[in-house]
């Protein structure tokens, strides 16, 4: 399965990445932290950087790349049919080719939509920083985050901190990167899929991706990054709040609840990735 196959590969990437550096323990954090008299806690923007959306109905199952439209700028389908791998996907693929031509921007609209006026990035950072300052034995203080007006990718360039310098010795921050509203797997899937060529009602749930990031000013003056932490996305995958594609569709007020536990959900894939620091 298409999410399957990408959040197994970050996890195996993850778990190379961390193979090569000493982990990160509460004492080597008491040592970096040697030095350090002020703290700036840094929110990269009030919403994710990208949403997307996966698959989730016959329109968007086989339809490649995802559909993706970036905060404040137009809506804009990638909808590059996939290769198929067999008749089944050949079929989906078509069909989802075919429907996509009528309205190409249907999908980004509808995430839109549901999405509202929400600022996800807003809703989840306050639940992740006490737990995130503590890993990193500094006291949290509401009036020392500094959230970016507009998110952007993080402003680095060689383990560096190239963007507004806050400051301070030690920079804490966080970063929602991904938003995507896809279908939630099940046991069942793959025998849809066959007999129905790909065409039958997702239950769906939103997958969020954040990190979290810490800079250390070193010895000539730059912010140095010291750790970085994933709050894995492939959490939803036993979320229990998932909501059927097509009650979606038709009762947009659905996803107000499903998006609640979902920020909940985030915030602890966060306190996972800070677990070991703790």
């Amino acid at each position: 399965m298409y999410l399957s196959r990408i959040f197994a590969a970050s996890a195996a990437l993850a778990l190379v990445g961390c193979a090569t550096a000493p982990p990160m323990t509460a004492d080597r954090i008491a040592e970096i932290r040697t030095g350090v008299r002020s703290v700036t806690f840094v929110q990269n923007g009030a919403e994710p950087l990208s949403y997307a959306v996966g698959a989730l109905d016959g329109k968007s199952s086989w339809a490649g790349t995802q559909i993706q439209f970036q905060p404040g700028t137009s809506a804009k389908a990638d909808v590059q049919g996939a290769a198929a791998a067999n008749l089944v996907f050949a079929i989906g693929g078509a069909i989802a080719r075919e429907s996509m031509k009528d309205d190409p921007d249907y999908y980004p609209r509808l995430l839109r939509e549901l999405v509202g006026e929400r600022k996800f990035a807003n809703e989840i950072a306050p639940r992740v920083w006490p737990t995130f300052a503590r890993a990193w034995q500094v006291t949290y203080d509401p009036e020392k985050v500094v959230v970016m007006p507009t998110g952007k990718d993080i402003p680095e360039k060689d383990d560096l901190y190239v963007g507004d310098d806050p400051g301070t010795d030690l920079v804490l921050m966080y970063s929602l990167d991904s938003f995507m509203l896809s279908e939630k797997p099940e046991m069942s899937v793959l025998w849809k899929a066959v007999f129905t060529a790909g065409m039958y009602d997702r239950p769906v749930v939103p997958y969020i991706r954040s990190r979290m990031l810490v800079y250390k000013r070193d010895t000539d003056g730059r912010l140095h990054r010291v750790w970085g932490g994933i709050c894995y996305e492939g959490d939803f995958f036993n979320a229990d709040f998932a909501v059927q594609f097509p009650l979606l569709k038709a009762e947009p007020q659905r996803a107000g609840p499903m998006f609640d536990s979902a920020v909940v959900m985030a915030a602890d894939t966060c306190s996972k990735a800070l677990k070991p620091l703790l």
